[in-house]
């Protein structure tokens, strides 16, 4: 059985939302959301993080201009890079895109090297292009491995949004296997980075006109899938293009993301190690692809699942990617014909309802 074991990562599952200004602070605390993921554009960095602080929440974020205090703030997660460092509509290629793996590593030095000369250390956190990772051609992407590789970023991200694109968010991978985006992408970036922990977006918005929302179930698919594959974080996409709105966020969706974060903080000691940090060690079943027979650690599509020890015994999380419903024997896990509803999941120490 292969296991995964997290680097050092953070002490809690992340529950991040992008860019929100200190007005709607409370509203995201009140849904359960325990991290705020970069101060929104032309705000003040050491405003908006004083105001973060009084309110309890974390933070991954530019660095302000004293790195002093961010190094002692206690709310400081991460300092974060440019944002989509691979971003380029012309050529995915070294010298093309916006910043190089090199350029990555150079505008964290100075970061690296103020914490390190007080003993201390703050993790690097990059955000990555999801569309340059999941796609069948980038599997063997010389550069979007190289800025998982090394020591450009400790922890890392990726953003993709296939509903809102009219795409569809249940693929079938050339690795063999059928998951979400988020599953495919955050299986890659943790193989090609060595382990690193990682964390995923989810969009809540129609952020463009005419953009599709999830469904609560395809919302809830894509967070479940998330955490089976590995997430350290789930960082919510709210804001609207234009008009420019921070949260656009529909009531149904704010419901489905508050019962989320609810029962992830309820779990936080099943899947984050609390001493290293980053997930416990866990097992993950991928779906066979369709029409195909399941492999070693590979469920018969379109079932997915991760198994995580603990003391109290195997924890499991099984969730069905398909819109319709669906049967699953696994007489060892005590599911024994099992109905599971369209992108149901089912988790805990005992599987039947």
């Amino acid at each position: 059985m292969i296991a995964h074991a997290a680097a050092v990562g953070p002490l809690i599952f992340v529950l991040g939302v992008w860019v929100q200004p200190a007005e709607t602070m409370d509203v995201w605390k009140a849904r359960g959301v325990n991290t705020l993921v970069e101060a929104p554009e032309g705000h003040d960095v050491s405003q908006w993080a004083k105001a973060a602080d009084r309110k309890g929440l974390f933070q991954i974020r530019k660095p302000t201009a004293n790195l002093r205090l961010d190094i002692d703030d206690p709310h400081l997660l991460a300092w974060s890079t440019k944002d989509e460092p691979s971003n380029n509509s012309v050529m995915l290629d070294y010298g093309f895109v916006t910043q190089d793996p090199a350029k990555v590593q150079q505008q964290a030095a100075p970061w690296r090297a103020a914490a390190k000369a007080q003993g201390r250390f703050v993790p690097i956190w990059t955000n990555h292009v999801g569309p340059h990772i999941y796609p069948d051609w980038a599997r063997n992407n010389a550069l979007m491995r190289d800025y998982m590789e090394g020591p450009k970023s400790d922890w890392l991200s990726a953003d993709a949004y296939p509903i809102q694109d009219h795409k569809p968010f249940v693929i079938q991978s050339n690795d063999g296997y059928t998951s979400t985006t988020q599953g495919v992408i955050l299986d890659r970036q943790i193989a090609w980075s060595g382990g690193k922990p990682v964390m995923t977006f989810i969009a809540t918005s129609a952020f463009s006109g005419g953009s599709p929302l999830p469904t609560t179930a395809q919302f809830n698919a894509m967070a479940w899938s998330s955490v089976i594959h590995g997430a350290v974080g789930i960082i919510y996409f709210p804001v609207r293009l234009a008009p420019w709105t921070f949260d656009a966020t529909p009531t149904y969706l704010a419901k489905a993301i508050t019962a989320f974060d609810r029962e992830i903080s309820s779990l936080g000691k099943v899947l984050i190690n609390p001493v290293s940090g980053g997930r416990r060690p866990y097992t993950v079943f991928r779906a066979a692809n369709q029409g195909a027979a399941p492999k070693a650690l590979q469920l018969p599509y379109p079932f997915e699942a991760c198994e995580i020890a603990t003391k109290q015994g195997p924890f499991r999380i099984v969730l069905n990617l398909s819109d319709k419903d669906q049967v699953l024997d696994k007489p060892e896990w005590g599911l024994n014909h099992a109905i599971f509803h369209a992108f149901d999941v089912r988790r805990g120490y005992q599987l039947n309802p």
